[in-house]
Order: C-alpha cells, then sequence, then structure tokens
C-alpha cells in the first residue's frame, strides 16, 4: 500500500488492506495476520482464500462481516475473541476444513448461513449470551455430532431451517439442566432425538478424561481460554462453576481445588 494514502493502509506490515477511517480490515490473504488495532473484519475480506489455514483474530475485533471467511475451504483453525459480538451472515459457510467451533460468551447474533456447509464441522459451543440466530445458520453441517446450547431456548430469535440437514438423529444436543424440559418441547430444537441435560452438571474439571482432576486440567482449560485447547479436551467438563461461559473464572476455581484452597 502506497504510503501516504489517505483512505487504505497497511499498517504493521500486516499484508491486508485496512480502511484507515474505520479500522476495518477489506482485503486479506493467506500470508495476512490481523493488528491489534483493526475493530471489524469486513464483508468477503477472505471471501474464497482457499489456501487460509488458520487465522488468529486480535481481541480488539468486534464484529465479523458477511461471507469474510466464506469459502476458506482449507481453514481448519479459527479463534474467535471474547471481544466479538456479532457474526455476520454466511461468516464461514463452506469451511469445509473446520471441524470444532467455539463461539465465545461476548457474541449475541450469529448471522443467517453463518456456517452452513461446514461439512466437517463436528462440534459447536453456542453461549447464553446469544439472543439470535440467522436462518441456516449451520444448515449442512453434515458431520455434527455434538451441539452445546447454554441459553433458555425462549430468549435465543431462531431464523428459519436453522439446522436444515443436520443429522438430527445422531447429533447429541447438551443443554443446561434446568432447561432440558424447554428444549424438548421448542421449535427446531426439539427435532434432536438425543436432547441431554448434562452441562449444569458435569463440569467436574476433568477436560483430559483420565478420571482425575489435576494440575493438567488446569493447564488445559487455561490453554482453552487462550484459543490452544488440544483436541480430545472435554468441553463438557470445563465450565466448573456453571455459568455457562468457559473463561478465566473456572481455571482460577479449578486450581484453587487442586491446591485444596
Amino acid at each position: 500500500m502506497e504510503s501516504g494514502n489517505p483512505v487504505y493502509d497497511s499498517r504493521d506490515n500486516c499484508n491486508a488492506i485496512i480502511e484507515t477511517s474505520s479500522n476495518t480490515l477489506i482485503v486479506g490473504c493467506k500470508g495476512s495476520t490481523i493488528p491489534n488495532s483493526v475493530i471489524s473484519i469486513g464483508d468477503n475480506a477472505f471471501y474464497q482464500c482457499a489456501s487460509l489455514t488458520a487465522i488468529s483474530i486480535p481481541n480488539s475485533v468486534t464484529s465479523i462481516g458477511g461471507a469474510a471467511f466464506g469459502y476458506c475451504s482449507s481453514l481448519t483453525s479459527v479463534t474467535i475473541p471474547n471481544s466479538v459480538t456479532s457474526i455476520g451472515s454466511s461468516a464461514f459457510s463452506y469451511c469445509t476444513g473446520l471441524t470444532s467451533v467455539t463461539i465465545p460468551n461476548s457474541v449475541t447474533s450469529i448471522g443467517s448461513s453463518a456456517f452452513s456447509y461446514c461439512t466437517g464441522l463436528t462440534s459447536v459451543t453456542i453461549p447464553n449470551s446469544v439472543t439470535s440466530i440467522g436462518g441456516f445458520a449451520f444448515s449442512d453441517c453434515t458431520s455434527l455430532a455434538r451441539i452445546l446450547s447454554y441459553p433458555a431456548p425462549n430468549m435465543v430469535t431462531l431464523g428459519r431451517s436453522v439446522f436444515d440437514n443436520v443429522p438430527k438423529s445422531t447429533c447429541v444436543l447438551h443443554v443446561l439442566d434446568k432447561y432440558l424440559d424447554s428444549y424438548q418441547s421448542a421449535d427446531q430444537w426439539k427435532d434432536f432425538s438425543s436432547i441431554m441435560g448434562d452441562l449444569g452438571k458435569s463440569g467436574n474439571g476433568d477436560v483430559n478424561s483420565d478420571n482425575a482432576v489435576d494440575i493438567t486440567d488446569v493447564v488445559g482449560i487455561a490453554n482453552h481460554v487462550m484459543g490452544g485447547a488440544p483436541n480430545n479436551f472435554a468441553i463438557i467438563s470445563a465450565d466448573v462453576n456453571g455459568d455457562g461461559a468457559i473463561d478465566i473464572t473456572d481455571v482460577v476455581k479449578l486450581a484453587n481445588t487442586v491446591m485444596g484452597i
């Protein structure tokens, strides 16, 4: 980017184009890094960047635009920070390499078709901050085997066919104990054959499933909070304080338990 450009910049050698006035990243590529000064990722910013395999979104970002990562078919890892409040329509659609997504407890809205056709996606966590999920948001996620949903179903506005073509006969829906009956009768949620009210009683801290709760589990939750949990991470066990979020408070509580405090 030519220096002195009054409209766009490529600050911090980020290998991306940023709209200076709004601090919005509007064009990125495989080699891009997102500077900490960026507050939004614009519509189509990484659209069809098929060679993008991983991206770290800094905690300055509050919104991810429509189709921002659409058709990034090689994307296998994405860290969505707790600063993000909205995920735009088709933001990650056709990201067929994604296997697991944890939506942070800051997000209030998930746009229509946000994760549609993510055919490799096996697990998704919906925090209790979410109040709206757009139509077809998870449609055609044909490998989805587990959904962890924390909010009360009557507090979430669902668009049409949110889980269209998700294998509802085999995909297990995990919810908070107190909302089990509500999910079993709620529109669209009730279509899942297996709805388990186990989130409220499973936060025992044994996140590596070795039948012991010790410092390795503390480290596991800490790594998860920082976006680096291993593949065998038992997320149901990680909400130690049962508040519907997995964050530093769970790390502290489990650490105190392990130390006998």
